[in-house]
């Protein structure tokens, strides 16, 4: 080996050795670099998913995607609203699916297991809960309370009187309540239907009013349950709210109450109880406050029914609405019939012919015209029954009895409105008495193939002036819907973003880091 090639070795080695420390150093940088960008992403990537939650919802009726409209009323939220469940919600529905399905083999001698679509509801309540609180910028929040296992968390909402299984929705001094029984409905052995949506979004849409919609229902003259049932579910899903009042005790009337509810008593009410009935209807000649009345199919409520004719103009007969039409029949049978709906202001969604169920209805007269060029009283039909329907007398062997043509429409329902002004205060005051011969009718709010629950929002809402655009879908819970729980989009997060992209990365890195070494 020459000098010259011994002299050279050296300087070669002296000339690469910035240059590695140079690469060194930007190595290290870089891998620094690329530490402090992964903890960044993952903080990042956690604050996003809990304000901005993502499913992937492949249900054709999209069970966990919150629709257009209840996002425009989570984003119109101005008073704050707090949701507080009092539950284990997983643990309800599954025990509620052991419920049925042990009922199932007890009375049906079959297996009906209905655990997978009500499982489903609990992570339809977390998603729609975590969606509301994101469309509104946070001013609606959700928090899950377990009664027996967070008596600290529960002593809080004592003055509530909340119960195991209970929801709360509170905004400022106000509040509503319900149940998470309400939350679905299991309409077939192999159905359900959940509410969620509609439940959540209409509670919180009634917190933003000014005041609450209270209905008093009249009890203690063996009313028909099924009646209230049907329609407190129906009106406390649309934001209204049901008190009970016995009106044979002490009890005095909700001044606050704007409605009242009678629901087909068996037995008649005292002179002394129509009276009070009189007297919380005027309001001091003030009015603005309004009634239903259902009517009993075979009762005799002579006071009531007195009353109903003198103050309101409406009959009540003796009566029974028939069928000569088959196509006008339900389910086959000439008393569950068809009802034709009038247009008219208390029919805006249900009008229509043969659009609403009306079975065992009683036949209503009014002598009042149905329309005014003024202020006055008025006696608009509601539901009515073409030339095809024919009566005959409750209790009576004699058939049909003979009408004629003048008679037709027959009427089922009608609207009693009352309207004046006072010139002197610049005040108007309104009543509004509606009496349905079928206290039947309200059992088929749910029934899909006719338009009874739109006959009976459309009634309220006018009568109470309650104008909300909500319609919120009841959705069929199916077999088709793929998620990500609580679980799974843990373990997501942590292969994905902790493991799965720091080695990517640092896999990244060291190719490169070894490229440039053999530079």
């Amino acid at each position: 080996m020459s000098k010259k090639q011994v002299a050279s070795e050296p300087i070669q080695k002296t000339q690469r050795d910035p240059r590695r420390r140079r690469f060194r150093t930007i190595s290290t940088a870089l891998t620094m670099a690329v530490i402090v960008g992964i903890i960044l992403l993952n903080g990042i990537v956690s604050i996003i998913a809990d304000r901005f939650p993502i499913t992937f919802d492949m249900s054709s009726d999209k069970v966990f995607t919150l629709s257009e409209e209840s996002k425009n009323v989570a984003k119109a939220v101005t008073n704050e609203v707090e949701v507080v469940i009092f539950a284990d919600i997983e643990d309800y529905f599954i025990q509620m699916a052991q419920g049925l399905y042990e009922m199932s083999l007890t009375y049906y001698g079959v297996e009906i297991d209905l655990s997978n679509q009500l499982e489903r509801l609990s992570r339809e309540i977390e998603t729609a809960l975590a969606q509301l609180k994101s469309n509104s910028g946070e001013k609606i929040t959700y928090t899950f309370i377990n009664p027996d296992q967070e008596p600290e968390k529960y002593a809080q909402y004592t003055k509530y009187n909340m119960g195991d299984n209970n929801v709360l929705f509170i905004s400022g001094e106000r509040n509503r309540k319900t149940s998470l029984q309400n939350m679905c409905e299991i309409t077939d052995v192999n159905t359900v239907t959940s509410n969620v949506e509609k439940v959540l979004v209409s509670n919180i849409y009634a917190l933003q009013g000014e005041d609450d919609r209270v209905i008093q229902v009249l009890t203690g003259h063996e009313e028909n349950n099924t009646t209230i049932a049907a329609l407190k579910k129906l009106y406390e899903l649309n934001g209204y709210i049901f008190e009970e009042l016995l009106i044979t005790g002490s009890a005095e009337f909700n001044d606050k109450a704007e409605t009242l509810l009678i629901a087909a008593p068996a037995k008649d009410y005292s002179e002394a109880e129509i009276q009070r009935i009189r007297t919380w209807l005027k309001n001091d000649n003030k009015r603005n406050r309004h009634m239903m009345v259902y009517i009993n199919p075979t009762a005799d409520c002579p006071n009531l029914y007195e009353m109903l004719k003198t103050d309101y103009h409406i009959e009540v007969t003796n009566q029974l609405i028939y069928e000569s039409d088959p196509n006008r029949y339900y389910d086959y049978d000439n008393r569950l019939i068809s009802a034709d709906v009038p247009t008219n202001d208390y029919t805006t969604n249900s009008a229509g012919t043969a659009t609403v169920v009306m079975p065992m209805t009683r036949r209503l007269l009014c002598d009042l015209p149905a329309t005014s060029e003024g202020i006055g009283e008025l006696g608009i039909p509601l539901t009515t029954h073409p030339d095809t329907a024919w009566v005959s007398t409750i209790g009576s062997d004699s058939g049909k009895l003979t009408l004629d043509e003048s008679d037709y429409p027959l009427h089922s329902t009608i609207a009693y409105v009352y309207e004046s002004f006072d010139d002197n205060t610049q005040e108007s005051a309104t009543t509004t008495v509606t009496v349905c011969g079928s206290a039947s009718m309200p059992e088929y709010a749910q029934t899909s193939s006719v338009k009874n629950e739109d006959f009976l929002l459309d009634m309220i809402h006018k009568i109470t002036g309650y104008e909300t655009n909500i319609s919120i879908s009841n959705k069929i819970i199916a077999k088709d819907v793929t998620e990500f729980k609580t679980g799974t989009q843990m373990v997501l997060g942590i292969w994905v973003f902790t493991v799965g992209l720091p080695v990517v990365v640092l896999a990244i890195c060291l190719v490169i880091f070894l490229r440039r070494r053999s530079l």
